[in-house]
């Protein structure tokens, strides 16, 4: 069920520890986004692909849900600690753990309910790299409801 998990994990960590001296986060956090978005099994039918069929019984088995919450919580620690060595100077632990969490929370929530809503697996990579520009960019103006813009 995540025997490919170890490895994103993996690749995100070294997109963040390869990163150049003169790379902003935004960069160095959007290409490890944009590398995890463009593995190739989004672009297999939805009613074969193991990661849909994953992502479903994720979705609606507890204890598989149970695991995934353990395990993203493992990955943001992991990425975070990451971070926090690579920007040097720039980001403390809290900031890079906030920076993380915003990101992962973003993205997960974002691809569980284009899932959820049965949509086209190939329409992820363009699902969660939006998500991961508005973490990153923060939120976007909202009408609140007192009529005023934040």
């Amino acid at each position: 069920m995540f025997a490919d998990q170890p490895e994103g994990v993996v690749a995100m960590r070294q997109t963040i520890t390869a990163r150049g001296s003169a790379e902003s986060l935004y960069t160095v956090l959007m290409r490890g986004v944009e590398m995890l978005a463009a593995s190739p099994q989004w672009s297999v039918a939805s009613d074969e692909n193991p990661a849909a069929i994953r992502a479903r019984l994720i979705l609606t088995v507890p204890s598989l849900r149970a695991v995934a919450l353990r395990q993203l919580f493992d990955l943001q620690v992991d990425w975070a600690n990451a971070l926090t060595l690579a920007f040097p100077g720039e980001l403390d632990e809290p900031t890079a753990h906030a920076v993380i969490g915003s990101l992962v929370g973003a993205v997960t929530s974002t691809a569980m309910a284009h899932i959820r809503q049965n949509r086209p697996l190939e329409q992820i990579p363009e699902v969660v790299t939006q998500a991961a520009q508005i973490a990153l960019n923060g939120l976007p103006r909202l009408q609140i409801s007192n009529g005023t813009t934040e």
